[in-house]
Parts: structure tokens; C-alpha cells; sequence
């Protein structure tokens, strides 16, 4: 079982413990942003991320929390798909493998685990 962090220590966009920052739209474009006309400058704000969120946004440019977080929903899937294509073990089954097949085939449950709850948050 993912235990839910609250909402001010988890990642904005998959519910991991935050580790930084994440700036919308990116820092290294809000200069260019502002000299747009008024009415179209994106709102800048700055949110709570994991590491590995942030690295994956990187300059993307994605000017709101909302396209970034389904960019990154995006991303999980491919990055981590392999992961979620695994098929469910049941206990019998797990019993009849050698011990390191079954922590591998058990890690990866893990894994997998963890990605659909980043998938959900």
C-alpha cells in the first residue's frame, strides 16, 4: 500500500515527496514571456516537485500546472511502461520460484505499484 503524503510535502505532479521546486512556465523563458502584450503573459507560479518531475520538464515549454502534469502522466507511461505491462503474480506462483527470480519478479510489482499511484495522484 502508497501511503498519501500531504499535499504541501507531495509532488504536484505525482504525489512523490517533493524535493524542489518546479517553475511555471520555465525561468529561462519568463524574461521573453514578459514581453508579450499583458493580456497574454501566462500566470507565473511556482509549485512543489520531485527531482525526477522537474528533470523531465526541464525547459519544456508548457506555460501551466495543468499541461505539465499531463505531460508528465505522458511521460511515466513510457518511461515506466515496461513496468506496467507485468503480469500479477499470484502467492502459489510467487512459492514455486527460485529467491532471486522471486524478488525480482516482487520488486517489479513494486515498481509498478508506485507507478500507478503516480499515474492516479
Amino acid at each position: 500500500m502508497i501511503k498519501r503524503l500531504p499535499p504541501e510535502l507531495a509532488c504536484t505532479y505525482c504525489g512523490l515527496a517533493t524535493t524542489g521546486v518546479d517553475h511555471v512556465p520555465p525561468k529561462c523563458v519568463r524574461s521573453t514571456l514578459l514581453q508579450l502584450p499583458v493580456d497574454r503573459i501566462p500566470k507565473f507560479v511556482e509549485v512543489s516537485c520531485c527531482r525526477e518531475c522537474n528533470s523531465a520538464l526541464g525547459h519544456m515549454p508548457l506555460w501551466t500546472v495543468p499541461e505539465r502534469k499531463a505531460y508528465i502522466k505522458q511521460w511515466l507511461k513510457r518511461r515506466y511502461g515496461h513496468y506496467l505491462e507485468l503480469p500479477h503474480w499470484a502467492e502459489d506462483e510467487l512459492d514455486e520460484l527460485g529467491p532471486t527470480l522471486r524478488q525480482y519478479v516482487e520488486s517489479g510489482g513494486k515498481v509498478a505499484e508506485l507507478i500507478r499511484a503516480r499515474l492516479r495522484w
